[in-house]
């Protein structure tokens, strides 16, 4: 893909909250809105604008799933609808079905098996993040953290494995999602992904991405539905230390410390 469609995709990633307009998006990569829009359509088969409106809308799928009783009209806003309307006409036409209707038939399905440890919080600092993009599949996950496992060297670092969306309520193929080495600042603000900071959950998952997504789900039913505490982003992140002795990285097999953003319940959706 066009490095600068990739670098706008990363800047509609983590600022579609905004109104970003055509001409801004255009500014940012040094293009004229016209060959901008040519490029990027070019690129993605589909215009700046639907392409942020997707975003907007599987974000707000997302908060319906693991925020049940966040107002449509809040989730409205926070995915960065300018109104309800707008919203509620946007969401009938990408899901054939009204926002209350789709929430009503998403209810998440979890184990009735409780996790055999406590809730851990950890607050943490907001990163400016070099990344690659990386398909939800685990042979290009291997592929890719065995990457930068190489890149990492003797210095052992972690590896970070960014969801922008939850593979557990769309299409994998669908999903953005990115890796970066934990110690490699990105430089260039416009280039950067940024991770933010604030409170995180973390849980220990072991296995594929299925196992990631049926862990996430007990972890919320057994462990946040109770607690003060609820998902506060779709944005999570999990942390992979690779093995040593020279051994390949095996994501199937791994074992990875995953942070999910959280927030008191009492408190706004971020």
């Amino acid at each position: 893909m066009d490095l600068r469609i990739e670098q706008t995709i990363l800047v509609m990633a983590t600022r579609f909250r905004e109104p970003l307009s055509l001409a801004e998006l255009a500014a940012g990569v040094g293009l004229s809105p016209f060959h901008f829009h040519r490029i990027f359509k070019a690129e993605t088969r589909e215009t700046p604008a639907a392409y942020l409106a997707r975003i907007r809308l599987d974000h707000a799928a997302h908060l319906m799933v693991v925020l049940p009783d966040a107002p449509l009209l809040q989730i409205a806003f926070e995915s960065g609808f300018s109104s309800a309307a707008v919203f509620a006409r946007s969401f009938r036409l990408r899901y054939q079905q009204t926002a209350t209707e789709f929430r009503q038939s998403k209810k998440l399905l979890v184990s009735d098996i409780a996790f055999p440890y406590a809730l851990s919080l950890h607050r943490l600092p907001a990163r400016k993040l070099s990344v690659e993009r990386c398909p939800l599949d685990e042979d290009a996950l291997c592929a890719a953290h065995r990457r930068l496992q190489q890149r990492s060297g003797a210095r052992r670092s972690a590896a970070l494995g960014i969801f922008v969306d939850a593979p557990f309520h769309q299409d994998r193929s669908t999903c953005r999602h990115y890796v970066a080495l934990e110690d490699d600042p990105c430089p260039d603000p416009d280039r950067a992904f940024l991770l933010p900071g604030g409170l995180y959950a973390r849980l220990r998952i072991t296995g594929d991405i299925d196992a990631l997504s049926r862990g996430i789900l007990r972890f919320k039913s057994a462990q946040l539905d109770p607690s003060p505490y609820g998902i506060a982003s779709t944005l999570a992140f999990e942390r992979i230390e690779f093995p040593g002795n020279g051994e390949l990285f095996d994501y199937r097999r791994s074992e990875r410390d995953v942070f999910i953003k959280v927030r008191r319940k009492h408190e706004p959706v971020i």
